[in-house]
């Protein structure tokens, strides 16, 4: 009876170390992240419950019969339907609210599970931000599309699941434009253009029909920065905070940008020609106009025609198959475009969106974390298609590219175009005090500089000059939350 009783306990105990060994799996690469070594091959506990985190930013899409809110909400109850042992408390936050609760989180050490990151990705805090291409299968990597993967690495980690790609674009009007493809053939593909044939367009526009040439908002930071983006393929600052534009670079945009000022291509009073662009654009005084960014977009091709559809739109388009159809003709009387290919070269400045996957300090175990990335790749997936296709984005799968093409009310061939340009995606550095940073200096250092240079009071090399030391001040200056 004692040897019986022995031997069970023996096999109760290596059942136990079996079992342990099975919920550990010591022998699987673990991802160390601020001294917790997290098992991303854990599987989740079909008799627990777990309650997961998220916070999002609500994308204000006032042509929109249903709000992004409400589709990520219904994103959200899909979720938990699927997964039933997985409870959801979702913030969604205000487009206009800043990304300082985000930081008094992380300095607590209490972060959400998931964040949603539409301005841009970014690794936020190496102690507690997941690296996440451990969690995810050989198939969901080849999934994604490279121009995505590629914007959410880092040092060879994947920082966030992406959602979408949104490059930047110019829009030309193709009546006015002297090289321009018939507006009204659908098939034609949109144009992209050297600076050269930017600048002999824009002179016969000139002298054809009087146009002033460009229609652009010289105060948006992001104009500049497109096209350095485009002249050199390089961010501003590197993962180092250390300046990637050379002077030679710099003076190159500034030169361009001044001998247009002085061609009459872009007015001088920089601040009167941002107010009234799209006046300008409407009245035919401009055949382009520049930046644009998602919501200029959808008014220009509204007011175009191109959205116009004989069906109504679904009210959600990410969790029906319900699609809009396109119109068989449309005069595409406006078309996109990349900003000038300098050097002839293809380099798109570009936001990322996705979705970052954080530990708290109080662990809550390696199943935990699998709910967490569970919740976030059933969320960017869900939601790719239906936000690209309402901001003009890409979405970051190859396997939603069906989705978005069928969902879109513009041609084909426009969106075949924004596919291949996004192939040239640059986007922002992902640390985020970097990004800050150079967010700060074109605001802060750069735009006013250019400024200055257009209107003839700074030279195109003394402006070349001055960004190049920027960083240096800035980085001993700056200051992250």
């Amino acid at each position: 009876m004692v040897q019986r009783r022995r031997l069970i306990s023996v096999l109760l105990l290596v059942a136990l170390g079996i079992g342990g060994l099975w919920y550990l799996q010591p022998w699987r690469p673990r991802v160390e992240v601020g001294g917790i070594k997290i098992n991303p091959h854990a599987a989740l506990d079909p008799n627990k419950n777990y309650t997961v985190v998220v916070w999002d930013w609500e994308l204000p899409l006032l042509w929109s019969e249903i709000t992004h809110a409400q589709v990520v909400q219904d994103a959200v109850r899909a979720c938990m339907a699927q997964y039933p042992n997985i409870r959801i408390e979702l913030v969604v936050k205000g487009w206009d609210e800043s990304d300082q609760a985000v930081h008094d989180a992380l300095a607590g050490g209490n972060p959400p599970d998931v964040l949603g990151m539409p301005r841009g990705v970014r690794l936020l805090s190496p102690d507690y931000q997941i690296p996440l291409e451990r969690f995810l299968t050989q198939d969901e990597l080849a999934d994604l599309t490279t121009a995505a993967q590629r914007a959410v690495t880092h040092n060879q980690h994947i920082w966030a699941i992406p959602r979408w790609l949104n490059p930047t674009r110019w829009v030309i009007h193709t009546e006015r434009w002297p090289t321009s493809p018939d507006p009204w053939a659908h098939e034609s593909i949109p144009p992209v253009y050297t600076r050269q044939e930017w600048e002999e367009s824009l002179t016969e526009a000139r002298t054809k029909n009087g146009s002033s040439g460009l229609a652009l908002n010289i105060l948006d930071p992001w104009f500049f920065y497109s096209l350095m983006v485009s002249a050199t393929g390089r961010t501003y600052l590197d993962h180092a905070g250390n300046p990637q534009w050379s002077e030679e670079s710099i003076y190159q945009v500034a030169h361009m940008l001044q001998t247009w000022v002085k061609k009459g291509f872009i007015p001088k009073d920089v601040e009167a020609a941002a107010r009234t662009r799209l006046g300008d654009y409407w009245s035919g005084s401009a055949i382009a106009l520049a930046p644009t960014n998602s919501w200029l977009l959808h008014h220009l091709f509204q007011r175009s025609g191109m959205l116009d559809s004989p069906e109504a739109a679904p009210s959600s388009p990410a969790l029906t198959q319900t699609t809009t159809a396109k119109l068989e003709e449309v005069q595409r009387s406006v078309m996109w475009t990349l900003p000038p290919l300098i050097n002839n070269r293809m380099a798109v400045a570009a936001v990322v969106s996705g979705y970052g996957v954080f530990r708290q300090a109080e662990y809550k175990g390696h199943d935990h974390t699998q709910a967490a990335v569970t919740v976030a790749r059933f969320l960017s997936r869900k939601l790719s298609a239906w936000e690209a296709t309402q901001l003009f984005a890409v979405p970051a799968y190859y396997s939603e590219i069906d989705a978005w093409i069928t969902g879109s009310r513009l041609p084909e061939q426009d969106l075949y175009a924004l596919l291949t340009w996004t192939e040239a995606a640059v986007v922002a550095p992902l640390e985020d005090h970097i990004a800050r940073l150079e967010e700060q200096i074109m605001l802060e250092t750069a735009l006013p500089r250019l400024i200055h240079v257009l209107q003839g009071t700074l030279t195109p090399e003394e402006f070349a000059r001055e960004l190049v030391a920027s960083p240096v001040s800035a980085l001993a200056e700056f200051r992250g939350p």
